[in-house]
């Protein structure tokens, strides 16, 4: 095939007008797009109904950061758009939910406020890799104006890039996956307990990282680990059960992709 140049003869999609009529009228956030349309090319591109998909093949088609993947294909399920179950060793399978009337919809575009026009503009970032020690911490400090007693006080900041800020946006990542609608936290005071839990409790940012994607794959500790706070007063009845409990697919690729 001629780039610039493509022809039916090639290659096409084969679908039912119908439907694709019904996804022309549905508003769906580009990443999510993206993948929608990837199940698509491999389902109905090969005359499939449906297919088992690797992260990976998302990722090399779309070039979209695995964690984001994972959320793009949670929302489209919770949307209900797409219908994912369990496949085999090398990823799920995903098919298109024909049913559109049950589709569940975004409400009519509206105007978002500035702040949030710029985060959009900017992106959202792929996460960094794991540090494996606490001697790699960036920490610097910074000092803040008390308006009340008229004095300063000098606290830590906790770089993009230090264990506590990684683990922290982990644990923040998986609980955005299990409830999207989650109110954001102050990841600096986040940080703060997992250093705790490093430099006082003795323990390992991978025991800590394993832990994370534990409790966020059980029903029960998902809904009771919403901090880092909380993770560290639960660690030790968490680890013990860790190993009782089967992982979720999704979590589980997730936690493949950062590994």
């Amino acid at each position: 095939m001629k780039e610039g140049n493509p022809q039916v003869e090639n290659g096409y999609v084969r679908i039912a007008t119908e439907l694709f009529d019904a996804l022309i009228s549905v508003r769906i956030a580009g990443e999510q797009r993206q993948c929608l349309d990837f199940i698509i090319r491999k389902t109905y591109g090969f005359n499939k109904k449906e297919d088992c998909i690797a992260l990976s093949q998302f990722y090399n088609a779309t070039g979209i950061q695995r964690p984001h993947i994972i959320r793009a294909l949670k929302g489209l399920i919770d949307k209900n758009i797409i219908i994912a179950k369990k496949g085999n060793k090398k990823g799920v399978t995903y098919k298109i939910n024909k049913k559109y009337s049950t589709w569940k919809l975004l409400p009519k575009r509206a105007k978002l406020p500035k702040k949030a026009m710029e985060v959009a503009k900017k992106g959202i970032l792929p996460l960094p890799k794991m540090v494996h020690t606490i001697d790699n911490t960036t920490i610097d400090n910074i000092t803040i104006d008390n308006t009340t007693t008229g004095k300063k006080k000098t606290e830590k900041y906790y770089m993009p890039d230090s264990p506590e800020m990684i683990l922290s946006k982990r644990l923040l990542d998986l609980i955005l996956l299990n409830n999207p609608d989650f109110k954001r936290p102050d990841l600096q005071k986040w940080c703060k307990h997992i250093e705790l839990m490093i430099t006082r409790d003795n323990r390992s940012t991978e025991s800590i990282s394993r832990v994370i994607s534990f409790c966020q794959n059980d029903d029960f500790w998902s809904s009771n680990i919403l901090s880092t706070q909380k993770l560290r007063e639960k660690f030790d009845q968490l680890k013990m059960k860790m190993s009782k409990t089967p992982k979720n697919s999704l979590i589980r690729a997730y936690q493949e992709s950062i590994n």
